[in-house]
């Protein structure tokens, strides 16, 4: 089998050089400008990564205060930040007998609160 080689007319592209240095340049830019993109995106995630550590651990000092200063009462309260929920739990509890009289928001609402954000975690695959 042969292929007559003298019929096929290729087809070349007239770009000149100057053109292509334009395009280099063009290029170029774009990637600059999606590198200071990039950089900028991860010094705010940095940022409000550093501000919400900051206030975890104020909340966490306040709750030790308020711990503290609920030792004059006939019943004591218990101050926890649970991770999970974002939030504060408060037990309201009995001084003599340790016993837990009261906490809020209660642990049913807690657990629903949970299932709640796995529910939504899996409906649009993101943690909330």
């Amino acid at each position: 089998m042969t292929v007559d080689i003298g019929n096929v007319n290729p087809t070349v592209s007239k770009i000149t050089p100057s053109e292509i240095i334009n395009k280099e340049r063009a290029v170029a830019q774009k990637v600059k400008a999606n590198s200071e993109l990039h950089q900028k995106t991860i010094t705010k995630l940095q940022q409000v990564t550093e501000a919400s550590q900051k206030k975890r651990t104020e909340i966490r000092e306040i709750l030790k205060e308020l711990m503290n200063t609920t030792e004059f009462y006939n019943k004591k309260l218990d101050f926890e930040f649970k991770e999970a929920l974002d939030q504060v739990v408060v037990k309201v509890i009995d001084k003599g007998s340790g016993e837990v009289l009261k906490q809020y928001p209660p642990e049913e609402m807690q657990k629903l609160h949970l299932r709640i954000r796995e529910a939504v975690g899996l409906l649009f695959d993101e943690k909330i």
